[in-house]
C-alpha cells in the first residue's frame, strides 16, 4: 500500500517525537441515505452456534498436554512488609513443578510505581506474594498453604478521606505528593468566579459514587507454553498486541517471539484491557517447569486485586440564570485509584462537566488518591459514569430549583460545539435526536403533566420519572489494519488483528465486508484474535473497535472489489464502468441477465489471488467526533422497604450509522442493566479495621439478574456520520451505562422528594434520608407552632 503522508508529531503518553504513517486511500463515506443490503439488517451472531453448544473456546477451555494448573499465594494484609519467606515445603511437595518467590523471580518491575512482580511490601489484601505450578489445582492450593511467610504489618488506609488527613500512613512513603498520585489535573475556561456572581440560582453539592467490581463471567487469566525461545500466550484480553508488547518487555524477549491468542472471551468491561501480571507469572512458571502452565484467577482473586471502578467524591457547583442559562460549572472531584495505578492517568471524572453542556466559564480539578486496596482500571465508560452521576443529579436539582423541565433545561443549554477543543461536533444534532426519541418513546410531557396533575400517591408505593444525558467517545482512530483474500472458489477470508470482546465485532464487521465485497455472509470467514496471523490493531476499549476496524475492513473490501471489476471486464467484453458486484455475482448494469459469478472468475484465475489491504483513515482536523444519549425511566419506590424498583427505561443513542440493529440492542441492554446495578446495588465493601474486602465474591456482592431488570426499550437514533469514518458508524458499548444511574436517582427524587447523593442508592440510604427528613419536618413544624406569630390571636 502506497504511503499518503508520513509527518512527526508530539505523542501524548511521551516526551519523545514520533513518527506518524498515515496509510489510507480515504474512501468517501457512504451516504446518509445510501441503500443496503447487509448493512442496517438484524444479522444474528455468526458465532452464536458456537456459544450455545458449548464449542467456543475461552482461555479457561484450553488444555495442552502436560498442562500444570498455577495459583497465587496473596497477602492477607493490607499493608505490610514481608521479612521471610520459606517455600522449600511446597517445593517439595509431590506434584510441584515450579514455585516463584520474590527470592528466586527476575526482577522485573510493575506498574506505574515500578514496584516489583513479587515486592517485598504488599500494599493491598490479595497483593501477589508467591506461585505455585502443579499437576493439579488442588496441589497447587495445598502448595500454598505449604509456604510460610512472615510479614511486618504498617498502617494502612482504605478511604479518601482519612489518606488525604495529615499524618496519614502513606500507601508509597517516596511519592512526593503523599497519598495523592500526583499534581490535580486541572481544566478551565472563562471566569467561573464571574460566572457564579452572574448566576440567580446556584447549587452547591458534594456527591459519593463507590467502588464497583466489573465482575464478568470469565475471570482474568492465560495459557503459557515456550516452543523453544517462541512463547504462546492463550490470553483473556481486550487487547492481544498490548499483551504481546509488554509481555515481551518484561520477559526481554523480541515480540515476534511471543505470539498472543483470544478467540473468546467471557467479558472484560475494560478490566481486560491492559495486561496484568497473571501473563508473566504464567509464562515464568512455564519456562521453568518445562511444561503449559494455566493461571486462570478465582472470584476472589478478581475481586481484589484485578480492578475495578474508582470510588469519588465529587463536589459541584452550578450557576444559572432564571431562564435556565448556565453560567458557570465548577467541579474538585477525588477518585481512589487503589495502591497502584493502572492503565495511564485513570478515570477521567472530569469529562462530562467539559463538554456536555454550553457553558462560558467552566474550571474541573481532579485528584487521584492512593488507598490500601485493589487498583482502579477501566469500567466500561470509565469516569464518565461516575461524573455524569454527581452532574446529572446536579443537573435536575437546578431544573427543581428554577421550576424548570429537566429536559428544557438542557435544551436551554444545548451546544453543537465541543467548546474544549473549540470546533464543531460532527453530528451536531445527535444529542438533541436522542432528546426527542427518547422523550416521545417514553410520553415524556403526558408523564409530567400527569405527576403534576395527580394530588399525591397515598399508598406506601410511590411513582416517579427521571432524566438523564451524556457525551462520550466513541469515534474510533487510527492505526488499524485489515487485509481480504478471495480463494478458488470465490469465498473470502478477512483477517484483522482485532479481538471480539463478546460484543459481536465479528457480525458487525463480516456486515461490512459482504457489503463492499457485493457477497453473501455465508461466503466470508473473519479470522481475529491472533497476534501471528492478523495485521496490529488496537486495544478494544473507548467503543472504538466497530469505528476503527469497520472502516479498514471497507477499504480492503473496495480494493479487492475493484481487481475484481478488472478481471470481470475482461470475462464479460464490458467496461469496467458498467460492472456491479452484487450477491456474489459481477452484473453489468441494466442487463442483469449478463452476468459472471464470483467463483468462476477466482477459479479461472487460481492459483493465483485477489488480495486487498485497508488501513483506518485519520480522523477529521476540523470536527470533533463524539457520541450522545438521553435515558428516560420510570422508578417505584416503596417509603417503609426502601425497595427501588425501576418500571421502564427508554435510552436513546447517536452512535451513528447503525450497522447492525441487534447488535447494537444487545449493548444497549447490557449496558442500562450494568447501569442499574451501579445505581442501586453495586459497592465493594470493606472492613476499616482490618481492610479485608468482604464482598469479593457473588454471593455478597450483588449484581442485577433477570428479576431486576424492567422494560428496555431502545429508541433508535440512526444518525450516519459522515465525518466520522468512511462506515458513518460510532461506538456503542459502552455509552448506554452512563446516563442510567442519574436518571434513576432523579425519579426517586420525584418519587418520594428525598435527594440521594451517594450512590449505590441502597435500601439503608434511602430509608436513613427518609428518617432524616421525617425529623427535619417534625422540627420545622414544632418550630412553626412554637412561633408566636403562628398561634391564634397572636400579632398579624
Amino acid at each position: 500500500m502506497p504511503i499518503q503522508h508520513i509527518a512527526t508529531l508530539r505523542d501524548g503518553s511521551s516526551e519523545d517525537d514520533k513518527l506518524k504513517v498515515v496509510e489510507s486511500r480515504g474512501l468517501p463515506a457512504w451516504e446518509a441515505d445510501a441503500k443496503f443490503s447487509v448493512i442496517g439488517q438484524r444479522q444474528t451472531r455468526i458465532e452464536g452456534a458456537e456459544k450455545v453448544t458449548g464449542r467456543a473456546q475461552y482461555s479457561y477451555d484450553i488444555q495442552l498436554p502436560g498442562q500444570l494448573y498455577a495459583r497465587v499465594l496473596r497477602s492477607p494484609y493490607p499493608h505490610a512488609r514481608i521479612t521471610s519467606i520459606d517455600a522449600s515445603q511446597a517445593e517439595a511437595l509431590h506434584g510441584v513443578h515450579a514455585v516463584l518467590t520474590l527470592a528466586n523471580s527476575p526482577d522485573i518491575e510493575w506498574y506505574e510505581e515500578k514496584c516489583k512482580l513479587f515486592d517485598a511490601t504488599v500494599r493491598l489484601v490479595g497483593d501477589e506474594v508467591a506461585a505455585v505450578a502443579a499437576e493439579s489445582e488442588e496441589i497447587a492450593d495445598d502448595a500454598l498453604r505449604l509456604i510460610q511467610v512472615t510479614y511486618e504489618p504498617l498502617p494502612f488506609v482504605i478511604n479518601m478521606e482519612d489518606a488525604l488527613r495529615p499524618g496519614a500512613p502513606l500507601v508509597h512513603p517516596d511519592n512526593e505528593y503523599g497519598n495523592m498520585t500526583d499534581e490535580p489535573k486541572r481544566y478551565e475556561r472563562g471566569d467561573v468566579d464571574a460566572g457564579l456572581r452572574e448566576a440567580d440560582v446556584v447549587i452547591d453539592q458534594t456527591y459519593f459514587t463507590e467502588t464497583a467490581l466489573h465482575n464478568s463471567l470469565e475471570p482474568h487469566g492465560c495459557t503459557a507454553h515456550w516452543h523453544g525461545n517462541q512463547l504462546t500466550l492463550w490470553e483473556s484480553t481486550q487487547g492481544i498486541f498490548e499483551v504481546r508488547e509488554q509481555v515481551a518487555e518484561k520477559l526481554g524477549l523480541p515480540e515476534h517471539h511471543v505470539r498472543v491468542i483470544k478467540y473468546h472471551m467471557g467479558g472484560g468491561f475494560g478490566a481486560k484491557q491492559v495486561p496484568w501480571k497473571q501473563a508473566v507469572i504464567a509464562a515464568l512458571l512455564s519456562k521453568r517447569s518445562g511444561r503449559p502452565v494455566q493461571l486462570m484467577l478465582d472470584r476472589e482473586a478478581e475481586n481484589l486485586a484485578a480492578g475495578n471502578r474508582n470510588a469519588t467524591i465529587q463536589r459541584v457547583r452550578l450557576g444559572a440564570k432564571r431562564d435556565g442559562t448556565l453560567t458557570a460549572i465548577v467541579t474538585e472531584n477525588k477518585q481512589a485509584v487503589g495502591a497502584y495505578r493502572v492503565g495511564g492517568e485513570g478515570s477521567n471524572v472530569s469529562g462530562p462537566y467539559e463538554r456536555l453542556y454550553r457553558c462560558p466559564n467552566v474550571r474541573t480539578e481532579q485528584m487521584g488518591v492512593y488507598i490500601n486496596a485493589g487498583p482502579s482500571v477501566a469500567f466500561r465508560a470509565p469516569g464518565f459514569v461516575e461524573g455524569a452521576f454527581a452532574l446529572e443529579s446536579a443537573m435536575d436539582e437546578l431544573a427543581r430549583a428554577l421550576e424548570m423541565d429537566p429536559l428544557q433545561l438542557r435544551l436551554q443549554n444545548y451546544t453543537e460545539k465541543d467548546q474544549k477543543k473549540g470546533m464543531p461536533y460532527s453530528s451536531p444534532t445527535g444529542l438533541r435526536a436522542c432528546y426527542e426519541q427518547a422523550a416521545a418513546e417514553f410520553g415524556w410531557d403526558a408523564a409530567r403533566q400527569s405527576r403534576q396533575q395527580s394530588s399525591g400517591q397515598s399508598s406506601t408505593k410511590r411513582r416517579g420519572i427521571g432524566f438523564a444525558a451524556h457525551d462520550w467517545g466513541g469515534a474510533g482512530h487510527p492505526p488499524g489494519y485489515a487485509w481480504i483474500k478471495l480463494n478458488g472458489d470465490g469465498t473470502a477470508d478477512v483477517v484483522t488483528g482485532t479481538q471480539d470482546i463478546g460484543t459481536g465485532t465479528r457480525t458487525g464487521l463480516t456486515q461490512i465486508a459482504a457489503e463492499e465485497l457485493g457477497m453473501p455472509i455465508s461466503q466470508i470467514t473473519l479470522h481475529l484474535g491472533d497476534t501471528a496471523q492478523g495485521p496490529y490493531s488496537p486495544t478494544s476499549a473507548g467503543s472504538a473497535t466497530q469505528a476503527t476496524i469497520g472502516p479498514a475492513i471497507r477499504e480492503a473490501a473496495a480494493n479487492v472489489r475493484q481487481q475484481l471489476l478488472d478481471a470481470a471486464a475482461l470475462v464479460l467484453e464490458e467496461p469496467v464502468e458498467r460492472l456491479i458486484v452484487r450477491e456474489g455475482k459481477v452484473l453489468v448494469k441494466d442487463e442483469p441477465e449478463q452476468s459472471v459469478t464470483i467463483a468462476e472468475i477466482t477459479g479461472r484465475m487460481a492459483p493465483h489471488m485477489i488480495q486487498g489491504h485497508g488501513a483506518r483513515e485519520a480522523n477529521p482536523k476540523d470536527k470533533s467526533v463524539r457520541t450522545f444519549g438521553a435515558h428516560c425511566v420510570e422508578v417505584e419506590v416503596d417509603i417503609e422497604t426502601g425497595e427501588i424498583t425501576v418500571l421502564r427505561l427508554v435510552a436513546s443513542h447517536d452512535c451513528g450509522r447503525i450497522i447492525n440493529p441487534t447488535m447494537v440492542d444487545s449493548q444497549v441492554i447490557g449496558a442500562v442493566t450494568q447501569g442499574i446495578g451501579y445505581a442501586l446495588i453495586e459497592e465493594r465493601i470493606v472492613d476499616r479495621e482490618r481492610g479485608m474486602v468482604l464482598n469479593a465474591n457473588l454471593e455478597e456482592y450483588k449484581v442485577p439478574t433477570v428479576a431486576d431488570i424492567p422494560e428496555i426499550i431502545h429508541a433508535q437514533v440512526n444518525l450516519p456520520d459522515l465525518a466520522a469514518n468512511s462506515t458513518g458508524a460510532k461506538g456503542i458499548g459502552e455509552p448506554p451505562l452512563i446516563p442510567t444511574a442519574p436518571a434513576i436517582a432523579n425519579a426517586v427524587y420525584d418519587a418520594v422528594g428525598v435527594r440521594l447523593r451517594h450512590s449505590p442508592l441502597t435500601r439503608s440510604r434511602l430509608l436513613a434520608a427518609l428518617a432524616e427528613r421525617m425529623a427535619q419536618d417534625q422540627t420545622d413544624r414544632h418550630s412553626t407552632n412554637e412561633n408566636p406569630a403562628n398561634r391564634q390571636g397572636g400579632p398579624a
